[in-house]
């Protein structure tokens, strides 16, 4: 069921929903044409790659909880190095401990 095809469309997802995000700011709510296309352009292939997952019989269960674990863990480095956020311990811990619950809680149902 994780073919390589899987892991490599999941990879993908995961990079385009960080670069779509990562252009919102300077999208400015927007406003910005170019930025604004980036971002739309962005979430059009992470959704696309998204559905192909669950069509090659990937459960939705399984590709939302990862995505919702991977992508803001993914997304604190991206914050720090081009956004110029500071890595405050505390904000990371509880990214990471959010995330733990999000992958656990995938598994209680």
């Amino acid at each position: 069921m994780l073919s390589l095809n899987v892991i490599g469309l999941f990879a993908l997802q995961v990079a385009f929903q960080i670069i779509g995000i990562s252009l919102l700011a300077p999208s400015q709510g927007f406003t910005q044409p170019w930025y604004s296309i980036g971002v739309v352009g962005s979430f059009a292939v992470a959704l696309f790659a998204i559905a192909r997952i669950l069509q090659s019989g990937v459960d939705l269960g399984l590709i939302l909880p990862a995505a919702a674990v991977v992508v803001p863990l993914a997304a604190i480095p991206i914050g720090i190095i081009f956004h110029g956020e500071t890595p405050s311990v505390m904000r990371i811990g509880i990214l990471v401990f959010a995330c733990i619950l999000v992958g656990v809680s995938s598994k209680i149902a």
